[in-house]
């Protein structure tokens, strides 16, 4: 899993993280197996930030923003297999094209 290198009184010994389930972990010292019990596991320092997100003062909220049209545009409708925003179609103006053009 991980390895470590650690000096202790001026001796060197890497030490090989096997395995950890639940307290117990399996260690590797300098070619030696060791069967480790832990007392208590280290909380990790770094938390994970949240994101709080608030609604701007300048928005009115009886009146959401929504990305559907009042009216369909267009000749025909776009399909695709998973669901999402079509942000720019690369196609050159006055090019004519076909039903069922794939790119």
């Amino acid at each position: 899993m991980r390895e470590f290198d650690f000096i202790i009184h001026g001796d060197e010994y890497h030490v090989e993280l096997k395995s950890l389930v639940g307290n117990i972990a399996e260690l590797d010292v300098n070619g030696t197996n060791y069967s480790v019990e832990i007392k208590q596991m280290a909380s990790p320092k770094v938390k994970t930030p949240i994101l709080v997100r608030s609604i701007p003062s300048n928005v009115p909220v009886d009146n959401p923003k929504t990305s559907k049209p009042s009216q369909p545009h267009g000749a025909g409708k776009v399909l695709a297999p998973l669901p999402g925003v079509v942000l720019s179609i690369k196609v050159n103006i006055a090019i004519q094209l076909k039903t069922a053009t794939y790119c």
